[in-house]
């Protein structure tokens, strides 16, 4: 192989070594990303319920209406509703959820 072809073949393996950083890089800002997007998302869905405690602490007929099909159509899985929404913080509704997930509605 001539002068050119060694110099050619060089500069086509740093190209495609290049073009692998710059793929890793791209997939490593994607990751990261997508786990903003999830704390942002886990975040609004927090100050959501938040807000309904402070409605519902004040009238207490809101309770009653608060079903799991709440946390649904907020796109919370009724098996995750418990992770996002401490006990603590929100305890009408975690007994409300908890019973209908261990089969013991209370």
């Amino acid at each position: 192989m001539d002068s050119f072809g060694r110099e050619a073949q060089l500069a086509l393996r740093r190209d495609g070594e290049e073009l692998l950083r710059i793929e890793s890089t791209i997939d490593s800002l994607q990751a990261e990303i997508e786990i903003q997007q999830e704390r942002l998302s886990i975040g609004i869905h927090y100050q959501i319920c938040r807000c309904w405690r402070e409605v519902a602490e004040a009238t207490s007929e809101l309770w009653s209406s608060i079903t799991s099909s709440t946390f649904i159509w907020l796109g919370l899985r009724e098996e995750h509703a418990l992770t996002i929404i401490p006990r603590a913080v929100f305890p009408k509704i975690a007994r409300h959820i908890g019973g209908q997930l261990d089969g013991n509605p209370r």
